[in-house]
C-alpha cells in the first residue's frame, strides 16, 4: 500500500520520567495537513483502517527524516488492530525502512473499545508482543475502557485519559480516582502513564501519588520539532506544609570518627606523575588528599577520575610534569564531632558523581586526621543499628512493641540487641534506679520521662531505636533492601527505589532474580550471606547486573548480611551500591590498555589474550597468525613526515578491517607491523588463501597528503598445528616467517614450514645464549689494523667475535640477525663501544701520535636519543679523546642490502 507523505503532518511530545528528568520516548502525533491526497478524498466510502495506517506510516517517515533515536510511541485505533491481523505489516515495513525495530516501539491502542470482542483484541495484542512491540492501553478512565478490560488485556502501559485530571486536585474525590487508577495499573502489571498534567498543583499531586511516567504541557508541550535533548526540567517538589521533623531534632547515631581510615597525603604542589605512581603502587587506596605544610587539606584526588584522565590518548602529554591539583576537587570536610548521619546527609546532597568519594576528617585546627569512605560508613552504621530496629516488615511494625510490653511484665530484663549487649530493666526496684537509667540515656537532662514506668521507658527506647534505623535508611545515599527468609523484599529505602525506578509497593515481594538482568539470573543471595556483628564477621560482597524499570541495566555491588528480628526470625540486609560508572571507567581503561590509540585496533597486550582463548578452544590446531610488515615504511615517514605515516597506517587498518573474513581479527602490533589472528583457518579456505587475500589488500595505492602512495607488505604466516603451541610460539613462528619473506624481497609471503620453525627454535635458543654471553662479558674483540699508503698504522677497527661453546668462534654475520630479532643490537653496541674504548685508551702512541679506534654500530644510530647518551657515557667512563674515535654505522642486516659501513669521526 502506498502512503503519500505530504498529506500527513507530525507533531511530537516526550514521555518523561519525572524521577530522573529523562525523556524515555517520543509520542508521534500525526494529522492530515496540506493539499496532499488522503484516502477519503477519492470519492469512495472512506476506509478508517487505511486512513489510520496512513497517519502512522507518515509519522514514522517524518521521525526518520528528523533522525529521532529515542523509542517511539505510535497511536493506533483498536478497530485497526482487530480488523485485520496483517494490516500492521505496513507499519512494520515502515519501521524497518526507517532503521527501526519493533522492540523500540510502543503501540498505543486508543478507544473506542466497547464494541470490540475482548478475546480478539487480547489475541491481537499477544501477536503484537510476539513481534516485539510493547502495547499501551490509552483512554483508561473513560466509560468505554472498563477496569475489568484493563485487567483482562494486561497491557505493558496504562495511559490515563486527560479528563481524569480535570479539576484536579480541587475536585472532591480526584485524589481517590487517581489512586484507584494507580492500583488498577498495579493489578494489571502495567506501568502507569499520567497524561494531561498541565498545572504545577496537578503535577505536585501526581508526584506525591508516586507516578513516574508523565506527559503534559507543564513538562514538555506538543512541538512541531522533536526534542533535541534527552532531559527536561522537572519542577522541584513543593515544600511540605509542616516543619521538617528530621532537621529539627538533634542528630543521632555514632560519631563519624568510629569509621576513620588512614589518609594518603601528598604535598599540595605534588606533580601528577607522583600521584599516579602512588595510585599504581597502592591499589587499595581510593583517593589522595593534597595538604599544605601543616597538613591542612586543600584538594582531593579521586582514583577513578584521576587515572581515567591520565590514561587518555593525550593524558600523559597534558598532565605529565604538571601539578596534580589540576585534576583535583575541593575536599569534603567533616570534623571529629560530626555524626555518621550528618556525614551521610553531606554525601546525599552532593554531586552524584562524587557520591562514593572519601570525606576528609579534620581536627579543631583543620589538620587532616584521616578519611571516611562512604561505603564503610553506610555498612558500619547499618551494622551498628540494624538490630536496634524493633520490626523490619512494615505490615507488622507495631507487633514487636506489644510483645516487648508483654515481656516486661514477666522476666526482669530484655535484650534490645540480641547477642550483643543486654540492658537490665529491674522490675520492682526503687524509683531512683529507674531515674538513673533514664538520666543515663538522656545525658542527665530532666524531661517528662523521668516519671515514666519501666515499660514506658522500654517502649520509648524501642521507638527511638526503630526511628534511628528508619532515619538511617532515609539518609543513606545507597540503596538498602530488607529480605525475608525466602529472599523476597519486604522493605527498602528511597535510594533503592530511585536506583531501580520502582515504587516501594512494586518492589515488595520481588526477589533479586526478579530485579536482575536476564543474563544474571538464577543466583541466590545466600552464598554471599554472613552474620552481621558476629565475631568480627563482615558483610559479603556480590556483583549483580540489575534491570531498571525503564529497561536500562545497572551494575551493583550487593553487600549482604544476615541479621535477626526481636522474635528470633532471621532476615537479610542488602546494601545496593551502584557501580555502573565504575564499570564504565574500568571498561574504558581496559579498552585503552588493550587497543591502539592511533588506529583503534587491538594492540600487543590484547593479541596474546585473544590467541590464548582460541588455543583453549575446540579447534585450537586451526588457529593461525599472519604477521604483516609494511615494506619501506621508513621511507614514507622520512619523505612525507610522521603525520603522513600515521595517516597511512590508519588507512591500512581500515582496509584490513573491512577486507578480512569475520573469523579474523586485525591487530596493530607496533610501528608498521600488523597481525591477523584467525580462529579457524579451515573456515576461510586455508592458510594460503588467507595469506593471498591479505597480501592483495595490502598491495594497494592509497592517497596520503595529496599524493598517491603505493605500498606492499611482507607477510609471514603460521598455524598452531603442533602440540603444546603457545601464543608466544605462534607469534614467534610468524615473525620468523616474515623475516624469511623480507629476505626474498618486498611483497613476498612466507609460510612457517617445519624447517623454518626448527630454525626459529634454534635461533631462540641462540638468542638466549647470546643474551647470557652479553650479561657475563663472554664476547671478544679482535682488532684489524688500518694502514696508510706509506705503511704507517693509523688506527684499528674493533671486530666483535662470539666464542660459542658448541659452534666455535662466530663472526657477526652469524649472530647479528639473531641479536636484531631478539632486540639485543643496542645492548651489543654498548658492550662493543665500552670495551673497545676502554682498551684503546691504554694503547701507547706511535711517534707521539695516538692511533684511532673504529667501532661498528648496528643498533645505535644518529637520531636515536639513546645514541648520544651511550657514546657520551663510554667517552666519560674511559677518558679517551673523542677525536680518536671513529664510529662505523652498519646497516641493519634484515632490512638492508648486505654489509657495508660509513665512518663517522667524532
Amino acid at each position: 500500500m502506498d502512503y503519500p507523505q505530504q498529506s500527513v503532518h507530525t507533531a511530537y511530545q516526550p514521555l518523561v520520567n519525572i524521577g530522573l528528568g529523562g525523556i524515555l520516548a517520543v509520542q508521534l502525533l500525526p494529522r492530515w495537513f496540506g493539499d496532499g491526497p488522503r484516502p477519503s478524498d477519492s470519492g469512495v466510502q472512506p476506509d478508517p483502517v487505511k486512513e489510520d495506517l496512513q497517519l502512522v506510516v507518515g509519522a514514522i517517515r517524518a521521525a526518520a527524516d528528523c533522525r529521532i533515536r529515542l523509542p517511539l510511541h505510535l497511536s493506533v485505533r483498536a478497530h485497526t488492530v482487530v480488523h485485520d491481523p496483517g494490516a500492521l505489516m505496513d507499519v512494520r515495513r515502515a519501521l524497518w525502512s526507517a532503521g527501526r525495530q519493533e522492540s523500540e516501539t510502543t503501540l498505543e491502542i486508543r478507544p473506542p473499545l466497547s464494541r470490540l470482542d475482548p478475546e480478539r483484541l487480547l489475541a491481537r495484542m499477544e501477536e503484537l508482543r510476539g513481534c516485539g512491540f510493547r502495547v499501551a492501553l490509552v483512554g483508561v478512565g473513560m466509560d468505554s475502557v472498563s477496569p475489568s478490560l484493563v485487567t483482562d488485556l494486561r497491557p505493558d502501559l496504562v495511559k490515563l485519559t486527560p479528563s481524569v485530571l480535570h479539576g484536579f486536585p480541587d475536585k472532591q474525590g480526584g485524589l481517590a480516582v487517581l489512586e484507584s487508577m494507580r492500583q488498577l495499573a498495579d493489578v494489571a502489571g502495567a506501568a502507569l502513564v499520567v497524561d494531561g498534567a498541565d498545572q504545577r498543583r496537578q503535577f505536585a499531586a501526581v508526584r506525591r501519588l508516586g507516578a513516574r511516567l508523565v506527559q503534559g504541557a507543564l513538562l514538555a508541550p506538543v512541538s512541531e520539532t522533536p526534542p533535541m535533548t534527552t532531559q527536561v526540567s522537572v519542577p522541584a517538589p513543593e515544600a511540605p506544609g509542616r516543619p521538617d521533623r528530621e532537621d529539627a531534632r538533634a542528630a543521632t547515631g555514632p560519631p563519624v570518627v568510629e569509621f576513620l581510615a588512614p589518609a594518603t597525603m601528598l604535598p599540595a604542589d605534588a606533580l601528577a606523575d607522583e600521584a599516579r605512581k602512588t595510585f599504581t603502587e597502592r591499589p587499595e587506596i581510593s583517593g589522595i588528599v593534597l595538604v599544605d605544610d601543616e597538613q591542612r587539606p586543600l584538594e582531593a584526588l579521586d582514583r577513578n577520575r584521576f587515572l581515567l584522565a591520565m590514561s587518555g590518548p593525550y593524558g600523559h602529554a597534558l598532565h605529565a610534569g604538571k601539578p596534580a591539583s589540576r585534576l583535583a576537587d575541593k575536599p569534603r570536610i567533616v570534623t571529629t564531632s560530626t555524626t555518621a548521619a550528618e556525614t551521610m546527609r553531606l554525601v546525599t546532597t552532593s554531586d552524584p558523581a562524587r557520591a562514593y568519594e572519601d570525606a576528609v576528617v579534620v581536627d579543631e585546627v583543620g589538620r587532616c586526621l584521616g578519611v571516611i569512605r562512604a561505603n564503610d560508613l553506610v555498612r558500619g552504621v547499618t551494622d551498628d543499628h540494624v538490630e536496634d530496629a524493633a520490626a523490619l516488615n512494615p505490615p507488622t511494625r507495631l507487633a514487636p512493641l506489644k510483645r516487648f510490653a508483654k515481656t516486661l511484665r514477666g522476666p526482669s530484663w530484655v535484650l534490645s540487641r540480641p547477642n550483643t549487649k543486654g540492658v537490665e530493666i529491674p522490675c520492682g526496684h526503687n524509683e531512683n534506679s529507674t531515674d538513673r537509667e533514664i538520666r543515663s540515656r538522656t545525658g542527665g537532662r530532666p524531661d517528662a520521662t523521668s516519671a515514666a514506668t519501666e515499660p514506658d521507658v522500654a517502649l520509648t527506647w524501642l521507638r527511638r531505636s526503630s526511628q534511628r534505623f528508619t532515619d538511617l535508611l532515609a539518609v543513606a545515599p545507597v540503596g538498602i533492601g530488607l529480605f525475608d527468609q525466602s529472599e523476597r523484599l519486604v522493605d527498602a529505602n528511597d535510594a533503592l527505589c530511585r536506583l531501580l525506578g520502582y515504587r516501594l509497593e512494586q518492589l515488595r515481594g520481588c526477589t533479586t532474580d526478579d530485579l536482575s538482568h536476564p543474563q544474571d539470573q538464577g543466583r541466590s543471595l545466600r552464598p554471599g550471606m554472613g552474620a552481621l556483628g558476629r565475631n568480627g564477621a563482615k558483610p559479603k560482597v556480590l556483583q549483580r547486573l540489575l534491570m531498571r524499570s525503564d529497561g536500562q541495566p545497572v551494575s551493583c555491588e550487593l553487600h549482604t548480611g544476615l541479621s535477626v528480628q526481636d522474635d528470633g526470625t532471621q532476615f537479610w540486609l542488602v546494601v545496593f551500591q551502584d557501580i555502573t560508572e565504575r564499570h564504565r571507567q574500568a571498561e574504558a581503561l581496559h579498552h585503552r590498555a588493550t587497543h591502539d590509540d592511533l588506529t583503534g585496533l587491538p594492540n600487543r597486550a590484547a593479541v596474546k589474550d585473544l590467541l590464548a582463548s582460541y588455543l583453549a578452544g575446540p579447534v585450537r590446531d586451526r588457529t593461525a597468525v599472519l604477521f604483516c610488515d609494511i615494506d619501506k615504511f621508513k621511507r614514507i615517514n622520512d619523505s612525507l613526515g610522521h603525520d603522513a605515516g600515521d595517516e597511512l597506517l590508519v588507512a591500512l587498518a581500515r582496509i584490513l578491517e573491512n577486507g578480512v573474513p569475520p573469523e579474523c581479527t586485525v591487530v596493530r602490533l607496533s610501528g608498521d607491523e600488523f597481525v591477523i589472528v584467525c580462529s579457524n583457518i579451515d573456515a576461510v579456505g586455508g592458510l594460503d588463501a588467507l595469506a593471498t587475500r591479505v597480501s592483495s589488500l595490502l598491495h594497494t595505492t592509497t592517497p596520503v597528503r595529496g599524493q598517491l602512495v603505493r605500498v606492499s607488505a611482507s607477510i609471514g604466516a603460521a598455524v598452531a598445528d603442533r602440540p603444546n603451541t603457545t601464543a608466544d610460539d605462534l607469534l614467534r613462528f610468524a615473525d620468523a616467517a616474515v623475516f624469511e619473506a623480507k629476505r626474498r624481497g618486498p611483497g613476498k609471503v612466507s609460510l612457517a614450514s617445519p624447517t623454518l620453525i626448527a630454525s626459529a627454535d634454534g635461533q631462540l635458543h641462540m638468542e638466549g645464549q647470546l643474551r647470557d654471553a652479553l650479561s657475563h662479558d663472554e664476547l671478544e674483540l679482535h682488532y684489524q689494523p688500518v694502514v696508510a699508503s706509506d705503511g704507517l698504522i693509523t688506527g684499528f677497527e674493533a671486530l666483535v667475535r662470539w666464542p660459542h661453546p658448541d659452534l666455535g668462534l662466530l663472526s657477526p654475520a652469524a649472530f647479528l640477525p639473531i641479536a636484531e630479532q631478539g632486540d639485543l643490537l643496542r645492548k651489543l653496541d654498548r658492550w662493543v663501544l665500552r670495551t673497545a674504548l676502554r682498551e684503546a685508551a691504554q694503547w701507547p702512541g706511535s711517534f707521539g701520535c695516538q692511533v684511532r679506534i673504529g667501532v661498528n654500530l648496528a643498533g645505535l644510530v644518529p637520531g636515536d636519543p639513546r645514541f648520544v647518551a651511550a657514546v657520551s657515557e663510554a667517552l666519560d667512563a674511559t677518558g679517551i679523546a673523542p677525536d680518536r674515535v671513529v664510529l662505523e654505522l652498519v646497516p641493519c642486516f634484515a632490512h638492508g642490502g648486505g654489509w657495508g659501513w660509513k665512518s663517522v669521526p667524532l
